[in-house]
């Protein structure tokens, strides 16, 4: 009994020895932890395009008189003598970007030969050079987003401003009188977020 008592005693021994050791060597490799959290948000920058107003279709321009009245020219309609005006509001209020405005007249039906245009002090004679004329940009940190592109219409009477005799421009007027068409003009004013560098 007394080998067996040894042995249980060598037992109790080796494994509080082991328990120890154990414990010994778990603090050794104790280390440091710190766990720390947060919350991650991003605001997306706000936009908002407007074209007259509108941020789908503004409508038909009407291209009306200022320059003769219905006693020369039946109400509505243009020829040569004729001018006036029509008005492209351009609103970018509250967009947190920089904005790229682009006028385009995709689909243009039967203008008038001897019909330009004048933007300020400039005369652009198609439609391509006039939507060139009114595109732009706004910066992003721009207070003021808006603004107004005034478009001068003109068709000369007995002209000479294309380097054509004024009996040439009148066969050209007189033969679109005869004619007779509608003149009809599509106009998109398109606004893209300036590309982030």
């Amino acid at each position: 009994m007394n080998k067996n008592k040894l042995k249980s005693k060598a037992l109790i021994i080796s494994s509080a020895l082991i328990i120890t050791a154990s414990a010994i060597g778990g603090i050794a490799y104790a280390k440091y932890v710190t766990k720390v959290t947060g919350n991650g948000k991003i605001e997306v920058a706000k936009w908002s395009f407007l074209a007259n107003g509108e941020d789908e279709d503004f409508g038909t321009f009407v291209l009306g008189r200022e320059n003769y009245n219905a006693e020369k020219i039946a109400n509505g309609k243009i020829a040569p003598g004729t001018s006036g005006t029509f008005n492209i509001d351009i609103d970018a209020t509250g967009t947190e970007t920089g904005v790229n405005y682009k006028v385009e007249f995709p689909e243009i039906h039967n203008k008038p030969t001897n019909l330009y245009f004048k933007v300020g002090d400039n005369v652009y004679k198609t439609f391509y050079e006039l939507g060139k004329a009114l595109s732009g940009s706004f910066d992003a940190g721009t207070q003021d987003k808006t603004v107004t592109k005034t478009v001068q219409w003109f068709w000369d009477y007995e002209t000479t401003n294309n380097g054509k005799s004024i009996e040439e421009n009148d066969a050209i007027d007189t033969q679109e009188g005869k004619n007779a068409y509608d003149f009809t003009f599509l106009v998109e004013v398109t606004g893209t977020q300036v590309r982030p560098a």
